[in-house]
């Protein structure tokens, strides 16, 4: 796949909005390597289980991002890249390559439609520092500027008992 950067850029580069800011960034370094490929871990990295494939929402823990070079992953995690932590830091991974599944047409392919959204649920409010990813119709609907999605609020009583012995 040849990625272009140009439709994935964000529209102020030190500030994301639809698109990733450091995955640019990220990507603006390294892609003439051909660090672009991406990649789903379907291990759980907290207790091993293994994790269905889901393209259309994913877990930016299980996602890499770089290129796999004989049997070595070389790159960084999605979710180090997306949250500045490393964010030009390569690593690699010793003998993924029967594990670790190769999703890079489709992630591209759906990043450039919906955005963050892909690894980013709707509540996830730590990733929209100027509030600017929902349109709000009313008190209960609002649309995702991003993939444009359609929600409506519903408010539940949760109930919680403590048993305490004195």
């Amino acid at each position: 796949m040849n990625l272009n950067l140009n439709t994935i850029k964000p529209k102020d580069i030190k500030i994301s909005d639809k698109y990733s800011s450091n995955l640019y960034k990220f990507l603006k370094k390294y892609n003439k390597q051909g660090y672009n490929k991406v990649y789903f871990n379907p291990i759980d990295g907290y207790d091993g289980h293994l994790i269905k494939l889901d393209i259309n929402f994913l877990l930016f823990a299980n996602i890499y991002i770089g290129d796999m070079i004989e049997d070595d992953l070389i790159g960084n995690s999605l979710a180090k890249i997306v949250t500045g932590q490393s964010l030009y830091k390569l690593s690699c991974n010793i003998n993924v390559k029967e594990e670790w599944i190769d999703i890079t047409d489709e992630f591209w392919k759906r990043y450039e439609e919906i955005g963050r959204c892909l690894f980013i649920g709707h509540n996830s409010w730590y990733q929209d520092d100027y509030n600017t990813r929902f349109t709000y119709i009313d008190e209960i609907t609002r649309v995702c500027n991003w993939c444009g999605k359609t929600e409506r609020k519903r408010i539940e009583e949760i109930i919680k008992h403590k048993e305490i012995w004195e």
